[in-house]
């Protein structure tokens, strides 16, 4: 009969593996006695979640700094998060109709340079006499 050495052999679960585990059962565990009080309530999810305190974004970011948690995972955190607080820059093409140039009329700006111009005109040594 072999002799087992210490250390060989199936590796028990990672404490992460657990704490995830304990988490998931909770969450179950919580939503089943949520469900069961008022199935009705059940049809709002966000009403459910806030009334628990969990925030998805807050459970993301908790996560996102777990050293433990590999950083594959934690950095896809980040970059999730980061989508709730910058806005997201895209092109945007600008264009008349029918794709022709945009026109500008700048009636207001001509009338205020006309008026400029007789104000000048009417103030002695302005023109540079």
């Amino acid at each position: 009969m072999a002799v087992k050495v210490p250390g060989s052999g199936r590796k028990a679960e990672s404490a992460l593996t657990q704490r995830r585990k304990l988490i998931q059962e909770s969450v179950d565990k919580m939503l089943a006695e949520l469900h069961t009080q008022d199935p009705v309530r059940w049809e709002d999810p966000k009403k459910i979640y806030a009334e628990a305190g969990y925030d998805p974004l807050v459970a993301m970011a908790r996560i996102g700094h777990d050293l433990q948690v590999s950083i594959d995972i934690r950095a896809n955190m980040h970059a999730k998060i980061a989508a709730y607080m910058h806005p997201q820059l895209r092109s945007v093409e600008v264009g008349g109709n029918d794709g022709q140039p945009i026109e500008l009329k700048l009636n207001k700006v001509d009338q205020i340079v006309d008026m400029m111009d007789q104000l000048l005109k009417k103030i002695p040594n302005a023109a540079g006499k």
